[in-house]
């Protein structure tokens, strides 16, 4: 039994390295969407407005992420190497895909201000590049301590520092 306990504390370790670096996989998940990358209408929402309602975003997206992750951590339970690397790939797919390419979806309805539309359909786009990237390969998530590097870089230098950093 405090073998079974360890595995588990290993196993959330590993998946809350893996959290932390998915929801950096940039609040901005999600598996509804086009799949496309985004095409990020301009609004009337000012760049200080647009910064403010996207990191807001990005922050429920981290939350939420956060919560769908132990609910699911808690239900697959593995207890093997094998159920282990299945629950990964399945923590994947029903949980980190689907929260951040919502995430992607909610900033694109903002609409960015007029003169940033180019420079946001680009940041979310890469970000979209990405998560399907790892859909096709959900082992890219722990190959690299930054999975959403290029992606957070985008965010940060645009200003949406809140997104970036949920991205880590």
């Amino acid at each position: 039994m405090q073998g079974d306990s360890l595995s588990i504390r290993r196993f959330r370790q590993g998946f809350a390295l893996v959290a932390v670096v998915s929801l950096a996989v940039f609040a901005a998940s999600g598996c509804g969407g086009s799949g496309d990358g985004a095409s990020a209408e301009s609004s009337s929402l000012s760049k200080a407005e647009f910064i403010a309602k996207g990191d807001a975003i990005c922050k429920k997206t981290r939350e939420d992420f956060e919560k769908s992750f132990e609910k699911y951590l808690k239900k697959a339970n593995p207890t093997s190497t094998a159920e282990r690397v299945e629950a990964f790939s399945g923590m994947v797919h029903d949980v980190l895909l689907p929260e951040y390419e919502e995430m992607i979806d909610e900033i694109d309805q903002l609409g960015a201000p007029s003169a940033d539309a180019a420079k946001v359909s680009g940041m979310l786009g890469a970000l979209q590049h990405r998560l399907d990237e790892i859909s096709s390969n959900p082992a890219l998530i722990s190959a690299s301590p930054e999975p959403f590097k290029a992606a957070a870089g985008q965010m940060a230098t645009y200003g949406l520092k809140g997104c970036a950093e949920s991205l880590g």
